[in-house]
């Protein structure tokens, strides 16, 4: 038998759709091939592991059914919280990470998994994060390899963000422009600007989700394709 971790969860503002990508994957294994080992991590970012974590019920009631748990360095096993400390649970064979969003998605969870020395389904390290930054991947990645793109900007929080506003409005970006959390989802944290005094506001407001977000020029009349890639 073949003992799968599913990591999931996490304190990430997509937790909650990384529950459902979890048992989605949880509740259609087969059963006389691998034994599932559900591994919850909290929005505080703790662990926790349940047999039963099968159900959003119970992914929820976790503090009641569940025992807090760790991947270790050069340790191939999952490790549960006991009266006398952490001790080794259950080997892991392999793990399958079900989470979205930053702190997870972006080769964060992965980078554990490569350090205690378990198989991961998921992308390495590298690419993770480069895939997960849509500002790293827009310039670094598409721009060096020739990709035509849509004319834009890069804001950090770090900067200013009156200069960042004057730039935009002397004609560097033109508008409407779509601004998008460089690190999150297509849709948490995405707005549109009109004007300078709504870049402004919007720039507030996407910031709350990400220190550096991604400012494009709004297209109008487009044909948009979803590629899924295996």
């Amino acid at each position: 038998m073949i003992n799968v971790g599913v990591i999931f969860g996490g304190k990430a503002c997509e937790h909650d759709i990384s529950i459902i990508t979890a048992l989605q994957l949880i509740n259609n294994v087969d059963l006389d091939r691998y034994n599932v080992v559900p591994v919850y991590i909290t929005k505080e970012g703790d662990w926790y592991y349940s047999k039963d974590f099968n159900t959003v019920e119970n992914v929820l009631k976790y503090r009641s059914i569940a025992k807090p748990c760790s991947i270790m360095p050069n340790s191939n096993c999952l490790y549960c919280k006991t009266m006398f400390g952490y001790k080794p649970f259950i080997k892991i064979d392999v793990i399958f990470i079900a989470m979205h969003g930053m702190n997870g998605e972006d080769g964060m969870v992965r980078a554990v998994c490569d350090m205690a020395g378990i198989v991961c389904v998921n992308s390495h390290v590298l690419p993770s994060a480069i895939a997960m930054n849509k500002s790293v991947f827009k310039n670094y990645i598409l721009g060096v390899g020739g990709v035509d793109q849509i004319k834009s900007m890069t804001y950090n929080s770090e900067c200013n963000m009156e200069d960042f506003i004057d730039d935009v409005s002397k004609g560097v970006l033109n508008f409407p422009l779509i601004l998008k959390p460089a690190r999150l989802g297509s849709s948490i944290g995405i707005s549109v600007a009109n004007s300078v005094d709504e870049l402004r506001e919007k720039l507030i407001y996407s910031s709350r989700f990400d220190n550096t977000i991604l400012i494009e020029e709004k297209l109008t009349n487009i044909k948009e394709y979803n590629i899924a890639v295996y």
